[in-house]
């Protein structure tokens, strides 16, 4: 995965994936996220936009993203807390009963599932993903909520293999960060060669 102006893009041999946070709150009137200062840290990168974080950690069932926010993003109007993300690249997002498919060609590439959401006091919120234009969106029941809450869905390959991946890869063993720029290492693939994707 690669990290730039607040864009996140994973490659995979079936297509190529863009997610950008669009807005977040409640109803149509959501809330352009603030600018971003990125922090990373082992396999974890972050987005810190205001009360708002978005972070990402790599581990063995895919790309794992989160929203953390401190505060309720306004005034609710009875409706849930919304997450709306842009995609871009070459697949198509397709809500296929609680996840989403992203497809190209009708096929499915990877998958955008496993949606967890819980507040401070670490009760479980129930959530839901919805695609509308082009956009997934991420919603959330938060009325009861205490703040701060997370939410958790991941992004992860049809198959947990990858094409050429074996597991002494080490992918994400190590993340570096320039500016908005993030690069992942692989230290052990192609031999030892060492690789940085």
């Amino acid at each position: 995965a690669e990290f730039h102006d607040g864009t996140m893009t994973a490659e995979h041999p079936g297509g190529r994936l863009g997610l950008r946070l669009e807005g977040y709150g409640y109803g149509e009137q959501l809330v352009s996220p603030a600018p971003a200062s990125v922090h990373a840290a082992g396999t974890r990168i972050e987005y810190q936009r205001g009360a708002l974080t978005e972070w990402y950690v790599n581990e063995a069932r895919g790309l794992e993203q989160g929203f953390t926010l401190r505060e309720r993003p306004g005034r609710p109007d009875g409706g849930p807390l919304q997450i709306e993300m842009a995609v871009s690249g070459n697949l198509q997002p397709v809500l296929v009963g609680d996840h989403i498919e992203l497809r190209r060609d009708r096929r499915t590439v990877l998958q955008y599932a496993g949606l967890e959401a819980w507040d401070s006091a670490g009760h479980s919120l129930n959530g839901r993903m919805a695609v509308q234009d082009g956009h997934i969106r991420l919603l959330v029941s938060d009325r009861d909520a205490t703040y701060p809450i997370t939410i958790d869905p991941f992004v992860q390959v049809q198959e947990l293999t990858a094409s050429d991946g074996v597991a002494s890869d080490l992918f994400g063993s190590s993340v570096s960060v320039n500016g908005n720029t993030a690069v992942v290492g692989a230290p052990a693939r192609n031999g030892d060669r060492k690789s940085v994707v």
